[in-house]
């Protein structure tokens, strides 16, 4: 038999481009295999750097969007060798959602940080509604309003509502007729309308006899 050295470039060469440590090489040549170990090193990253998300500015309550965020990273290497990956929530500390003002992020990413800068604003009341009617919708004339049942919900600008119970109500008067109240809160206003009937006569009694009977 006979031998022959070829050059490792005209042979197919593959391994898994993503391990590290000790990578097995796979070698082949005119239909013939063999494989060889390399030891791979880790890249060290040099630094990292924020590629901002498309939200900076956020409603009290709202929670973190990093749509169109990335994390640029720099490896240590003779050409400055970079790649960008998506920006996680995991990679971030240090948001709430109730502070209002600007908030220092920290992204950690393989030990090393930046900052993303965030602004909260407060929450704007947007409209409010009568979400559940009262109980009782006909009154007779003379009747006091009773809200017993009423609910009152309160909309937000970041998305939120919450059940309010210090409204003012105006609008409703004891004659007869059909009464549109008015629900007053956060200077939002919402309707609902009730009846009143008049009163109609049912009976008579003598509730005091003539002190002379005889």
């Amino acid at each position: 038999s006979t031998s022959k050295t070829v050059d490792l470039r005209q042979a197919q060469l593959s391994c898994n481009p993503d391990q590290t440590g000790s990578v097995t090489v796979a070698v082949n040549y005119q239909g013939f295999t063999d494989n060889f170990v390399i030891l791979v090193a880790k890249r060290q990253i040099q630094s990292i750097h924020i590629i901002e998300p498309t939200k900076l500015v956020y409603i009290e309550g709202q929670e973190l969007d990093l749509t169109g965020g990335k994390l640029r990273i720099t490896y240590v290497s003779e050409d400055d060798y970079t790649e960008e990956i998506p920006l996680v929530l995991s990679m971030l500390s240090g948001y709430d959602a109730n502070t209002l003002g600007i908030q220092s992020l920290t992204v950690t990413y393989e030990g090393k940080t930046c900052s993303l800068m965030v602004n909260v604003v407060a929450k704007s009341l947007t409209e409010i509604r009568v979400t559940k009617q009262p109980a009782k919708r006909t009154y007779l004339e003379g009747d006091a309003f009773d809200s017993t049942g009423m609910e009152i919900t309160a909309y937000y600008d970041n998305g939120t509502s919450e059940a309010v119970t210090d409204y003012a109500l105006s609008g409703y008067d004891s004659t007869p007729g059909v009464k549109r109240i008015t629900v007053t809160y956060g200077g939002k206003t919402a309707a609902l309308e009730v009846t009143v009937r008049a009163k109609s006569l049912t009976e008579i009694r003598v509730t005091k006899q003539p002190a002379k009977q005889t």
